[in-house]
């Protein structure tokens, strides 16, 4: 395996330093055959990084035959730094498809809790042009071809967490309304895999549900899986995750084979 820690700054004009870390897997008989990507978004509430939302998941996907990358994103920022370092992820690995080894037009990302507010977020905030001016990017090359959600934080004007929401919005209200997803969801949404758990003790199942109602609405092909137990930020729901309160929960684990599911759906053609 090839690690590479690429700092977005270094190409385009951003206040803070993120580490776009690309992990690419060598075949021994065909080299770096073209793989499908996708860019993991760890959670925090945007006050860290959870580790436990970094690597573990890189190395699944990575297991599963994609080139994987893990955003390392400005924290106690607001918006829209940590967008428009999602949003240069995403442009650098397109326009870096070839070398990278993937297909430039399968790229999803997946984020948790505050990270999947984040890719939920970047996925209509994108559209806009003056953070396409910032980049220096093109609308097509800065649109993700599927979303993968994991428990996350979705509304901004209600019943959410709401410390996440007032680091990333540092309470201005027009920010607040921009920032919430379920809010800004149209029918050229990329298509979505959504999970969580009904008991969520952080992110109410609330957020989710109203995600799926929106997403439902406006015909937007996507998945929502939400398991009876659980607290929040079980990631892969494997031992290798499973440290303090973070305890296996049978069955929970299925999501990942759900969303390997979902993502070959949205990308056989």
């Amino acid at each position: 395996m090839i690690i590479k820690n690429i700092h977005l700054k270094d190409f385009y004009d951003l206040t803070g330093d993120p580490i776009l870390e690309a992990w690419i897997v060598e075949n021994q008989d065909s080299g770096f055959p073209m793989k499908k990507g996708i860019i993991v978004v760890p959670g925090g509430g945007y006050r860290f990084l959870s580790k436990r939302e970094g690597d573990p998941i890189a190395l699944y996907f990575s297991l599963n035959n994609y080139v994987t990358f893990i955003l390392h994103y400005s924290i106690n920022v607001t918006y829209p730094e940590p967008q428009l370092e999602l949003l240069a992820a995403i442009d650098y690995v397109r326009k870096h498809s070839e070398e990278l080894g993937l297909i430039k037009d399968k790229l999803s990302a997946i984020g948790f809790s505050a990270g999947g507010h984040l890719v939920a977020s970047s996925a209509y905030v994108y559209k806009q042009k003056e953070l396409q001016e910032k980049l220096k990017v093109k609308e097509e090359d800065i649109k993700l071809n599927a979303v993968v959600l994991a428990y996350p934080v979705i509304l901004g004007n209600k019943n959410t967490n709401q410390n996440t929401i007032k680091t990333i919005a540092g309470g201005n209200k027009e920010l607040i309304d921009l920032l919430s997803v379920d809010e800004h969801i149209t029918n050229d949404y990329p298509p979505t895999f959504v999970w969580s758990t009904e008991k969520d003790d952080a992110v109410p199942i609330l957020n989710t549900k109203l995600l799926d109602e929106e997403l439902t609405k406006h015909n937007v092909k996507h998945q929502t899986v939400i398991f009876p137990k659980g607290i929040h930020g079980l990631a892969l729901n494997m031992e290798i995750t499973a440290q303090g309160p973070w305890k296996h929960v049978p069955g929970v684990e299925k999501w990942m084979e759900y969303c390997l599911q979902f993502l070959d759906e949205v990308y056989k053609d």
